[in-house]
């Protein structure tokens, strides 16, 4: 394939498996960062990567520095017990980032758990429609069909739980059930869209159900 056909596989959204989560060109959940390293050259180097077992462990470290603001050393022994425990709890939990216009890739275990973009990768399409210049509720509506109907909102995010896909920039107050845009109608755009190898949750009130369809 020549390179424009290359770029465009790589920002493809599709389902590998008929009912499996979306997932975006080459990426498959599951992979190793070395695998991801082999597949997904499109995307440019990674620019910065975060260990988030070492941030924990720091954060460990520094609760020595707590007594210096009068907290009792049994509060600070809580503390560290709990940095170090999430620490171990987040061995091989690391983030990959390569910069504005690339996808943010979350690993855990290990593995590619989780794929986030936004508004700077113009690239992204689904079904041959660009997901961040395009129509964005007709977009939504093409997801909501994927995942069967079950789309749920919490504020300005929108939750796809088949495909694994959260979108923002959104909120439902419509008398009809509907989705309007929550930024600037002149620029409808979608502003993040994050693929996971999971059913996203919020940790908000309860969800609401939401339908893009008949808009």
């Amino acid at each position: 394939m020549s390179t424009e056909d290359d770029l465009q596989a790589a920002w493809m959204l599709h389902r590998p498996h008929p009912d499996g989560r979306l997932c975006l060109g080459p990426l498959r959940f599951g992979m190793t960062r070395e695998e991801v390293m082999i597949v997904a050259p499109s995307y440019g180097p990674v620019e910065r990567v975060e260990d988030h077992a070492a941030r924990m462990a720091g954060m460990a470290a520094s609760t020595a520095e707590l007594a210096t603001f009068g907290i009792s050393a049994e509060d600070i022994a809580a503390a560290r017990a709990a940095w170090e425990a999430a620490a171990l709890a987040s061995v091989g939990a690391v983030t990959e980032d390569r910069g504005l216009g690339a996808p943010s890739l979350d690993y855990a275990g290990g593995r590619l758990s989780r794929v986030a973009t936004d508004y700077h990768c113009e690239r992204l399409i689904l079904q041959g429609r660009p997901v961040y210049a395009g129509d964005a509720l007709a977009l939504l509506a093409a997801l909501e069909a994927m995942d069967g109907g079950g789309a749920r909102r919490q504020g300005d995010t929108v939750w796809f739980p088949r495909l694994g896909v959260t979108a923002m920039g959104f909120y439902g107050d419509r008398e009809d059930g509907t989705v309007g845009l929550l930024d600037d109608p002149d620029d409808p755009r979608i502003r993040h869209l994050v693929l996971e190898d999971y059913e996203p949750v919020s940790d908000g009130p309860a969800d609401l159900p939401v339908t893009f369809h008949g808009r």
